[in-house]
């Protein structure tokens, strides 16, 4: 647990704060949208500081997007379009440093914190679209490095035609299918309601095969399946069922399918993470 590090999870339909103060997890949520500035943001974000009672060592932000290579400001999301060019010294005051990174480098740097470097991990995320990220250890250079794509472009070939995963698989696309909202879908599948149990069998398979390409490409001694839409009731057992079957043996050996064991947002663990490691490398490890 790394405490008083604030970690900002910025998606296109939420804002999420987590930090850890003696002991205990403090977090909040807020409603975004793609019409949300960077004003609302940094006003909520003021607003939760005030009522924290104390000060944090440093914050760390995830954006559904790019950012530039120093974490300074926000070059591209289509998600918050309206923040784009937005500074991190924004979101910030009272001197807190701040560093911004993708949500997908997070994601991967949460996943992978319970393993040495030397262990290959890659996440697939499940969220208003399908990706992965993946970090891997460079034996030349003693280094680790880290990448990852979108998923949501493949094309399968389904019996209503050629399909890309995201609108399979997509967060949107899955309520779509099932012609519900989330809390009722979660609600259906727990029932074991054959509508329901259909659309998470078809969105399971489609990015278990996903999950097999991954493999192949990333060379993972772990793969972590994250986001909201892989929280379903089944959808992990679904999607790792068809990894075993579609992966080539070889490839399939050692390599092990988990679920994150974080308390909250994947993506805010691994913003508190990466503020460690640039503001306090000193406690990486620790």
């Amino acid at each position: 647990m790394i405490e008083d590090i604030l970690g900002v999870d910025l998606g296109g339909s939420k804002m999420h704060f987590i930090i850890y103060h003696d002991g205990k997890l403090i977090e909040e949520r807020y409603p975004t949208g793609v019409d949300c500035t960077s004003e609302p943001i940094r006003d909520h974000l003021y607003d939760f500081l005030d009522r924290l009672g104390f000060k944090p060592r440093a914050i760390g932000m995830a954006i559904p997007g790019g950012v530039n290579a120093e974490g300074t400001f926000i070059t591209l999301t289509d998600s918050l379009p309206m923040t784009c060019y937005t500074p991190a010294s924004y979101f910030t005051r009272d001197g807190i440093p701040i560093r911004m990174l993708g949500d997908m480098h997070s994601a991967i740097l949460a996943a992978a914190e319970p393993y040495p470097d030397d262990v290959n991990v890659t996440i697939v995320m499940m969220g208003s679209g399908v990706a992965y990220g993946s970090r891997s250890w460079d034996q030349a250079s003693g280094k680790v490095g880290y990448g990852g794509m979108d998923l949501g472009y493949i094309v399968f070939d389904t019996p209503e035609g050629p399909k890309h995963l995201n609108s399979i698989a997509g967060g949107r696309s899955i309520l779509r299918a099932a012609g519900m909202e989330g809390p009722e879908l979660a609600q259906k599948v727990r029932e074991k309601d054959p509508k329901a149990m259909e659309v998470i069998d078809r969105v399971g398979y489609f990015v278990g095969m996903a999950m097999s390409t991954v493999r192949l490409t990333t060379h993972p001694k772990v793969i972590a399946l994250g986001g909201g839409a892989s929280t379903y009731e089944g959808m992990f057992e679904k999607i790792r069922d068809t990894f075993d079957k579609t992966c080539l043996p070889l490839y399939r050996e050692g390599v092990e399918i988990i679920r994150p064991n974080v308390p909250t947002s994947l993506v805010g663990e691994g913003a508190i993470i990466f503020a460690r490691d640039t503001f306090f490398p000193e406690e990486r490890g620790a």
